[in-house]
């Protein structure tokens, strides 16, 4: 059994996109509804109970999770105004999803996603091993650039480490305090 990893996501992209996206979100016989909407398992891994051999490997290495995302909730959908540059945002909406996640983030989609243009803001936080992490796209998205790391050549990420009583971050130590504010605004429960 994994540890369950805490993931919210905003993704700004066009309207009929994100109608699509919402859609496909609220199924309940989707699995991994992000995560496959984005980057689909291919058909010849899937079985009507299940999985067949190779999902593991491909779904690790496809999404960086095993599952996929699992247990989440479409928060809002909201018309996109401007970019944090000024620059209108018209015709665009933001979708705000939380979801679960098997052990770790779905980097890879998340990085998928960036990569095809869209506005993305996505955080997690995983209090069984005491990390996380947040991953501002500022040239398309809707939240400001932070001082961040170079993780994969792909994204920008901050991440975090709890050890003791002691927040590692990659940038710069965080308080436990101000771990514990930061999980309040993102909505994760800390469990510490």
């Amino acid at each position: 059994m994994p540890n369950h990893c805490q993931n919210r996501i905003e993704i700004t992209l066009p309207k009929e996109v994100a109608q699509l996206l919402v859609e496909h979100l609220k199924k309940t016989d989707t699995r991994a509804p992000l995560c496959s909407f984005f980057k689909p398992m291919p058909p010849y891994l899937l079985a009507v109970d299940g999985f067949k051999d190779g999902w593991y490997e491909w779904a690790s290495r496809e999404w960086d999770t095993k599952w996929g995302d699992y247990d989440g909730t479409v928060v809002s959908v909201v018309p996109a105004v401007s970019f944090p540059d000024g620059a209108p945002a018209t015709g665009l909406s933001t979708v705000t999803y939380t979801f679960m996640s098997a052990w770790n983030p779905p980097i890879a989609v998340v990085s998928f996603i960036a990569s095809l243009g869209y506005g993305v803001y996505f955080s997690y936080y995983e209090a069984g091993m005491g990390f996380g992490g947040r991953t501002p796209y500022p040239e398309n998205g809707s939240r400001t650039q932070k001082t961040a790391v170079e993780v994969g050549g792909t994204i920008d990420l901050e991440e975090f480490v709890v050890e003791g009583s002691t927040v590692m971050k990659g940038c710069c130590p965080w308080s436990l305090e101000a771990l514990e504010e930061w999980c309040e605004e993102e909505g994760f429960s800390h469990g510490f």
